[in-house]
């Protein structure tokens, strides 16, 4: 049975969006083909390079010539971002999306500040100056896609909280049903379905190729490899490897989806990737969009919680503007639903940490989505099992 976790959002960000009442609707026409969409996503996504926040920020002072109270306020601003990125598990500034910016915004404003319980209107709109500019060099430098310094708001705004979610057993199962119907074993599928059943990172499934899909003494398994030299990454270094166990079912997917839909293709290592598309293995931008565009609820036959037309909805069914849908996800509510998931049913922090390379302090401040009233629950397992030795 699929994972049983809902899906929480915090703030107006789901509000219905008013729309002019001039906007001309589109002609309707047909839907693209899978094949053509994943033609336009490969041309579209650009070579972004691994550059870590804080060796971009390194590269932001060398080509600025920022002195004084100016270089200080920078240097404070941009410490705080990068505080932030490691506490996110961001491991490279290709990995920041405009959610992320959103997010941070929040956090700046309520979490980080040391000497005041919440930033002032005036404060926040001089870090979001600053993170503004540092993003617009990183797009220049392709650290960053281009296109996210223009969604940092820098205005004085009592209405910008952002969605705090996991997603839920509704969302992901109605997600996985109708890709298991309608696109069965495509590459949308695949990375959705390890996302959703392991709980890995999106440069994890990055990261993964045909051989590294294992039967370990009868047990279907994939092996997470660090391999930096070869272009892909473990959050965690060599300290991330592992092996992570997969289902009877989750297996078969993956081994219809390399028989019928991969791109029989290398990458420029001469590695064989999992996922792929005409040109090798896909970009983590590329597989990010795949969740986007998966998780908004019109991709997937529903109706539109906004009341938006998917005809004339400039997000809808387009792969490289998905992540601008208020109802998309990025791949990592799905970790957090899975990881809560695993605490309601009461599996140890160890087996969580070792499972999902995350540690149980990380777990408890940023993963723990129960409510009061489940965490009891969980402590009243425990405590049963405990007396039951007396």
């Amino acid at each position: 049975m699929f994972p049983a976790y809902l899906i929480v959002r915090s703030g107006n960000n789901c509000e219905k969006t008013k729309e002019n009442d001039d906007i001309t609707k589109q002609n309707s026409g047909s839907r693209k083909t899978l094949d053509e969409i994943h033609s336009k996503v490969d041309n579209l996504t650009e070579d972004l390079s691994d550059t870590t926040p804080s060796d971009a920020v390194e590269s932001f002072f060398e080509h600025k010539s920022y002195k004084g109270e100016t270089e200080r306020g920078y240097e404070s601003s941009l410490r705080y971002f990068v505080d932030w990125c490691e506490l996110s598990e961001i491991e490279y500034m290709s990995d920041v999306d405009t959610d992320d910016i959103r997010r941070y915004r929040k956090w700046r404003r309520e979490a980080a500040p040391s000497r005041v319980e919440r930033l002032s209107p005036s404060s926040i709109t001089t870090q979001m100056k600053r993170l503004r500019v540092f993003i617009k060099h990183c797009e220049e430098m392709k650290f960053v896609s281009g296109g996210v310094s223009q969604i940092i708001n820098t205005s004085i705004d009592n209405d910008d909280e952002v969605r705090d979610e996991w997603v839920g057993s509704d969302e992901a199962e109605a997600m996985l049903d109708y890709l298991s119907k309608y696109n069965y074993a495509s590459v949308e599928h695949v990375v959705c379905r390890i996302l959703c059943y392991t709980g890995m990172r999106l440069g994890s499934l990055h990261s993964i190729d045909v051989t590294d899909i294992q039967l370990i003494k009868g047990k279907n398994a994939i092996h997470l490899e660090h391999r930096p030299e070869e272009g892909t990454t473990l959050k965690n270094g060599i300290d991330g490897e592992r092996y992570v166990f997969i289902t009877q079912a989750t297996h078969q997917i993956l081994s219809d989806y390399i028989d019928e839909n991969r791109h029989d293709v290398t990458d420029d290592y001469g590695r064989e990737p999992l996922v792929t598309s005409q040109h090798g293995r896909c970009a983590k931008s590329t597989l990010r969009s795949y969740v986007y565009r998966c998780t908004q609820p019109c991709m997937i036959g529903q109706d539109c919680p906004l009341g938006r037309d998917p005809e004339s909805c400039d997000a809808a069914g387009k792969n490289s503007k998905a992540h601008e849908c208020p109802e998309a996800s990025s791949s990592h509510p799905l970790r957090k639903g899975y990881i809560t998931r695993l605490l309601k049913k009461n599996q140890s922090m160890d087996m969580i940490s070792a499972r999902c390379d995350v540690s149980s302090k990380m777990i408890e401040k940023h993963y723990d989505m129960r409510s009061p009233r489940e965490e009891m629950i969980g402590r009243c397992s425990q405590v049963k099992d405990v007396m039951s030795d007396f």
